[in-house]
């Protein structure tokens, strides 16, 4: 370990941004190596916070506390993390900063919804849009909304989540903020396919898809979108569009480099490309995608290679190879590239940071958010 130059909050400061760092590369590849990182970025943030007392530095004590919070967020501590940004809400009240007011209650708002607990979260969010309004922000009253709108949702208020995640899109379009727009069309499509109005979920699932085509966007976002087009587009008999979708989903899993994902998404791909071929069935065949599923898992374990199709604009081959085989019986693919995993994985730190917490957990800035 390398020792900081001095005991300044700084070097501690500076010491525990490189241990968070290395830890985000391996959140998804070692859970042993992250949390080690993760753990070591808390002790130097620790120590940041206590020079910054003995500096009479308030504002990096309360900057020490999101950090840390952050921290505990990446590892699912939630309560730990409610824990320092309540310290660093007290900090800012103290202080008289509305803007990190806002941004306090905002997160602990998001880490109350990674803890199912809507209620709380609401009256955390509330808060939040109230700051929001009064310092005639439209970004944060944007995200405000899209935060309030998930929780109604999530306690089957539908007809207040959706107004209020209509005007977070609308927010988002005219700011031009196009990943915030993406998932407030992604968190509408949710709702919509709670509340069984499913033509209306593949749309707004569609109009994400959109955005991520258009704008460089995080893959968190491009997964969440093409996943929940497909869902929506599958139950209302839209096949092919399900399957197209679906294969971006998969693409997106690669790129990721995240083989549960990937295996979860091979699946979807397989019980669309049945209902391409069993288009009358009244249900996907479970053997197709068990056997599908077991089989490539055990030959990803054995070989440490992950077979995938290449992301595609059209579904055309995947949809050519289900229509040859139709009436078979079979459950066909198209015929799968090979990527090898010999080098660590590079982690995309939009795609970790991005959904507010609720999907990814924690207070990262970005899915649900």
């Amino acid at each position: 370990m390398v020792a900081p130059l001095n005991d300044s909050h700084g070097d501690c400061r500076a010491l525990g941004q490189a241990y968070s760092d290395w830890a985000l590369r391996y959140i998804r590849e070692s859970k042993v190596v992250f949390e080690t990182y993760s753990d070591t970025a808390i002790d130097w943030n620790r120590k940041a916070r206590a020079a910054a007392a003995l500096e009479g530095d308030q504002a990096s004590v309360q900057g020490a506390h999101l950090r840390i919070a952050v921290e505990h967020s990446r590892q699912k501590a939630h309560h730990r993390a409610i824990e320092q940004l309540r310290l660093a809400l007290a900090l800012a009240n103290r202080r008289g900063d509305v803007p990190s007011q806002a941004d306090c209650h905002r997160k602990i708002g998001i880490e109350f919804q990674a803890l199912a607990q809507h209620r709380q979260a609401l009256k955390e969010h509330e808060r939040d849009l109230e700051l929001a309004l009064k310092l005639d922000d439209p970004h944060a009253e944007g995200r405000s909304c899209r935060n309030l709108g998930v929780s109604y949702a999530a306690l089957k208020q539908f007809g207040k989540a959706l107004k209020l995640l209509q005007h977070a899109e609308r927010i988002a379009m005219d700011g031009q903020h196009w990943d915030e727009a993406a998932l407030a069309r992604i968190e509408i499509g949710e709702a919509c396919s709670r509340s069984d109005q499913m033509d209306a979920a593949a749309a707004s699932f569609t109009g994400a898809m959109e955005l991520v085509d258009a704008h460089t966007l995080p893959l968190s976002t491009a997964q969440r979108a093409a996943l929940g087009a497909g869902d929506a587009c599958l139950k209302i008999g839209h096949f092919v569009e399900a399957l197209h979708f679906f294969d971006r989903h998969l693409a997106v899993a690669v790129e990721q480099r995240d083989p549960q994902l990937e295996a979860r998404a091979r699946v979807y791909v397989s019980n669309a490309t049945y209902w391409l071929q069993e288009r009358w069935g009244s249900r996907p065949n479970p053997n197709v995608t068990r056997v599908l599923f077991h089989a490539e898992s055990i030959a990803a374990a054995r070989t440490g290679t992950f077979a995938h199709a290449s992301q595609r604009r059209s579904s055309g081959r995947a949809v050519a190879a289900a229509g040859a085989s139709a009436g078979k019986g079979e459950c066909v693919l198209s015929e799968p590239e090979v990527v090898r995993r010999d080098d660590p994985a590079e982690l995309d730190m939009e795609a970790a940071e991005s959904g507010e917490g609720l999907k990814t957990g924690g207070v990262q800035e970005g899915v649900q958010n």
